[in-house]
């Protein structure tokens, strides 16, 4: 169990900038719990560097809102997901390349089924949508990969504008 906890729920509900102002529920509580903010928690111990949440769950209305289907793992109809990064923003890197594959290392020891890196906005969408763990690169639609390749993409830490090879 960790020393403390470094994250608040409310971080899990954040929309566009602007928490959610809408009554939770007992089950969306204990899912954010239950499968992101403990493993999240885990996580910042292990690496000993901030974690950041860059969404977590978006209710239907909002999706819909985007022009979106309504069906994101984001919406919590089964267990949800998460998107997490060690960077605030999606600005300029400037974490170190070791830090950012320790944190993919740690991500791949979580329950996660899905791992999907966005290089050119540095976070990794993590849900529990398939039986089995599967990764995936995100340039412009998610391509399945494999955990060699997408930690060396990650240990590399570049991103399109810089070039890849995939």
């Amino acid at each position: 169990m960790p020393n403390r906890l470094h994250f608040d729920i409310s971080e899990w509900l954040v929309l566009d900038g602007t928490e959610a102002e809408l009554p939770l529920t007992a089950s969306l509580v204990q899912k954010i719990m239950q499968y992101h903010l403990l493993p999240a928690n885990e996580i910042r111990e292990a690496l000993g560097h901030p974690v950041f949440v860059r969404s977590g769950w978006r209710p239907v209305w909002w999706e819909h809102l985007k022009d979106r289907d309504g069906d994101s793992q984001h919406c919590y109809k089964s267990k949800g997901a998460t998107d997490l990064s060690i960077e605030a923003t999606s600005g300029k890197p400037y974490k170190p390349k070791d830090m950012w594959l320790k944190f993919f290392r740690l991500l791949k020891e979580t329950d996660y089924t899905r791992i999907a890196y966005y290089p050119d906005l540095r976070f990794f969408h993590c849900d529990y949508k398939t039986e089995e763990r599967k990764y995936y690169i995100s340039w412009q639609g998610w391509e399945l990969s494999d955990y060699k390749t997408l930690a060396d993409l990650v240990g590399a830490n570049k991103n399109q504008n810089e070039g890849h090879s995939m």
